[in-house]
């Protein structure tokens, strides 16, 4: 930062700044969203596999008259 700086050229470099800074924040929060929405797809599909097994292991013991 050079006092010798052109104004209009100063309000650009900080305008840029904060933009390149704001976007950083969205990258984030974005970041944060498709984490959050990945386990809950996964602990989803694990829930899913256990009713599953479960299922199959009812009909089992029904099957063999367990």
């Amino acid at each position: 930062m050079d006092d010798d700086e052109d104004p209009e050229e100063k309000r650009r470099r900080i305008l840029a700044q904060e933009e390149a800074e704001n976007f950083g924040a969205a990258m984030g929060i974005v970041a944060g969203i498709a984490v959050a929405l990945t386990r809950e797809e996964q602990e989803i599909m694990e829930q899913e596999s256990c009713n599953e097994y479960c299922a199959e292991q009812e009909i089992w013991q029904q099957t063999m008259g367990g």
